[in-house]
């Protein structure tokens, strides 16, 4: 028992010194807009990033909103010294804008990420997918937190969307309904007041964000929304129309960024699970050489 006793007593006291886990933690919401062209097999952006092409790849911008929480939000979610990560547009600066690259939903389209949805994306290719997080004025001081610089979100899968309805057709949908499109859910809206109509196109991806100042890494999702209410895009018939015939769509779109942190143990959950082990093979010992003693 003494012996039990002092490696309780030692696990208290290096649990007394155990390192906390750091305080920065690669997890948090981003807000994007930008301008896209979609077709049923690509997905365009438009206003061309200065650092367009970025590994062969043609991209265009994506302009940082609000709202921003936790490793996103900088000083205000007490992670990241500085700013957060969106700067709001005034006499010093701009907004911070970040380069995004094109995407083929199906093989064989030069200058474009290939992604077929639900098919993880060829390792390497989808790597600097969302990158370049700076000051969109580059004439002004550079109001953009240095810190997410280097911060990337690769992209690993484009979600394959599914609905009740399967695929959509050019019949009328009642509101709340939803089809797919290829990559794109598309579902109708009806306001039930006004009865005004319009459609919400809807893009899912998975990817992994990195920040290598940091060395913080954490699993990734965005998902994409565009609502279109002109009178000729307001129904399901007319937006799967185009798609399905070849043509393409104009129009802005909004991401929703998530980061969630891969679950490390503590260090203190690690030593007790150590220690637990010990423990029990001890007793384990103690018990063999009374059994053959008696």
């Amino acid at each position: 028992m003494k012996r039990l006793s002092t490696i309780c007593a030692g696990v208290l006291t290096l649990l007394g010194l155990a390192v906390p886990a750091s305080a920065v933690e690669l997890v948090g919401t981003m807000s994007t807009t930008g301008s896209v062209t979609v077709t049923a097999s690509t997905v365009t952006w438009t206003n061309t990033s200065p650092h367009s092409p970025i590994d062969g790849i043609l991209a265009g911008t994506q302009v940082v909103n609000q709202p921003s929480t936790g490793y996103f939000a900088g000083a205000g979610g007490g992670q990241i010294g500085g700013t957060a990560i969106y700067v709001p547009e005034s006499g010093v600066g701009g907004p911070v804008i970040a380069a995004q690259k094109d995407l083929s939903l199906s093989p064989g389209t030069p200058g474009y990420i290939t992604a077929d949805p639900g098919v993880p994306v060829a390792p390497g290719t989808g790597v600097r997918y969302l990158s370049f997080f700076e000051d969109s004025n580059p004439t002004a001081p550079n109001t953009a937190n240095p810190e997410y610089a280097d911060l990337t979100f690769e992209l690993t899968m484009v979600n394959q969307p599914t609905s009740v309805l399967g695929n959509c057709n050019l019949g009328a949908y009642l509101g709340g309904q939803s089809c797919v499109a290829g990559a794109f859910l598309l579902t109708q809206n009806i306001d039930a007041t006004t009865g005004v109509m319009s459609v919400t196109i809807s893009l899912n991806m998975d990817g992994i964000w990195h920040d290598p100042s940091l060395a913080l890494n954490a699993p990734g999702h965005v998902a994409y929304t565009t609502q279109l209410n002109d009178a000729a895009h307001d129904t399901i018939a007319e937006v799967g129309g185009i798609l399905i015939q070849g043509g393409s769509i104009s129009a802005s779109a909004s991401g929703a960024w998530t980061a969630t942190p891969t679950v490390v143990p503590e260090p203190a959950t690690l030593l007790l699970l150590g220690t637990g082990t010990a423990i029990a093979a001890l007793r384990r010992r103690r018990n063999s050489r009374a059994q053959a003693r008696s």
